[in-house]
């Protein structure tokens, strides 16, 4: 089936995975300092939250993952807008 599992978390209650600073979305900002923090800044990102894809360390195997759900989530913006008609 194409369905995907979301599921939608409350202001201070667990976390999200790529949502490195905490602001309740994950976008192009949490790319940036993800790779910031694995290029060895201390940028105080949620390390929870930096392992992406779950395997319980934070490499660039996450930044890449990161990325591929931001792009994923900006192709579905972009074919849902191209299904709006006026």
């Amino acid at each position: 089936s194409n369905t995907q599992e979301v599921t939608l978390l409350e202001p201070g209650h667990g976390y999200a995975p790529g949502d490195v600073n905490h602001d309740y979305s994950v976008n192009i900002t949490d790319v940036t300092l993800l790779i910031s923090n694995a290029m060895g800044t201390d940028n105080g990102i949620c390390p929870t939250c930096a392992d992406v894809n779950g395997d319980g360390v934070v490499n660039i195997s996450d930044v890449t993952t990161l990325i591929n759900m931001v792009n994923s989530q900006t192709a579905k913006i972009q074919r849902r807008s191209n299904n709006i008609r006026f």
